[in-house]
């Protein structure tokens, strides 16, 4: 053809190729659909099993600034790990080798424990303001 139109093997290479990247888009999008789903199902699945409170030991007390504030991590020794802990009950930094109460919680899958802070009375240990019996 010598005018100014396309042939037709032109636009139908043109038509393959846009029906190509469509249906790759399809599969992307819903591949993209099951990975959200499937972490969304094992995101809510993942829950506490088992909640314990536990001692460990305070070895150091260190401040990370962020946007949102200043968080208080103490470095504690519990169950013969070293652990970072974040500090989330402002009644004071424990200092090095005094005894610090850990809630301990253990996860569905993978079995793995996360720590967090925990007031004394939760480990059932007398404090300098409770009496003991």
């Amino acid at each position: 053809m010598t005018d100014q139109n396309d042939s037709t093997e032109d636009r139908l290479n043109r038509e393959i190729a846009r029906l190509r990247r469509r249906t790759f888009s399809l599969w992307v999008a819903g591949a993209s659909i099951v990975v959200l789903m499937g972490g969304l199902v094992f995101g809510g699945f993942n829950t506490i099993t088992e909640t314990r409170y536990v001692l460990g030991t305070a070895r150091q007390t260190a401040a990370l600034a962020s946007d949102t504030g200043t968080k208080w991590f103490v470095r504690v020794t519990v169950e013969d790990q070293q652990r970072d802990v974040e500090l989330s009950f402002p009644l004071g930094f424990p200092a090095p080798d005094d005894p610090i109460c850990l809630r301990a919680n253990i996860h569905r899958f993978g079995g793995h424990t996360s720590y967090t802070g925990a007031p004394m009375r939760l480990c059932n240990i007398p404090t300098a303001t409770q009496p003991v019996d």
